[in-house]
């Protein structure tokens, strides 16, 4: 059992107090449908040593899948008890009344998605379409496309704001960023594609 009272936390990492697993977050953030079930938005609770980023009490998103989970409960994995313990550069961004700012070199992009084409005589065309598979017995059958492979993520769209080691890219930029890439959240009704410099792999002509 981890007494987090007596906890100390090394240099360069923080401990974070995982938001309950709601609908809307404590700060107002809603989380996607689309994403696991293991949290990316928490408080602040104890800093290590060096850490000028962020200070305790700040609320923040970080990277999913990242650090460790630990509990002040052996073998309990209730919201109330468990924390997660990870380095500095897996913090996305501080997000103070519904104020978003982006670390190191994270940006934040307000998605465009363009996924659902129009065809000149004014019939929509989804991504999720159907396919035909083949059976055994000779057979063709309809499948729905997301049955069988997820659909193509949200990975284009405007720079909303940048953190303060960003250097090629520019709030109001229209980007192209990696498939898969970031973590996708809602803000106070706006949406944002989390993601890092590294990961935009090109800024496409306005």
């Amino acid at each position: 059992m981890i007494d987090i009272e007596e906890y100390s936390v090394l240099p360069t990492y923080v401990l974070i107090k995982p938001a309950p697993e709601r609908e809307q977050s404590e700060g107002g953030i809603y989380l996607s449908d689309l994403i696991e079930r293991r949290q990316v938005y928490g408080e602040i609770v104890q800093v290590g040593d060096g850490v000028t980023e962020v200070e305790e009490g700040d609320w923040v998103l970080y990277r999913r899948w990242e650090g460790v989970h630990i509990s002040i409960d052996a073998g309990t994995l209730r919201e109330e008890s468990c924390y997660m313990l990870c380095r500095t550069d897996a913090i996305q961004a501080i997000v103070n009344n519904s104020v978003l700012e982006p670390l190191g070199k994270w940006l934040a992009v307000n998605p465009i998605d363009d996924r659902v084409k129009e065809t000149p005589s004014g019939i929509l065309i989804a991504e999720i379409g159907y396919l035909n598979a083949l059976e055994y017995d000779g057979t063709l059958t309809s499948i729905r496309q997301d049955e069988v492979e997820p659909p193509t993520p949200l990975n284009k769209g405007t720079v909303a704001s940048v953190g303060p080691d960003c250097r090629e890219v520019a709030v109001g930029d229209k980007v192209l960023c990696e498939e898969w890439a970031g973590t996708e959240i809602d803000l106070a009704g706006v949406t944002y594609l989390m993601v890092t410099e590294d990961q935009v792999v090109g800024v496409l002509a306005p």
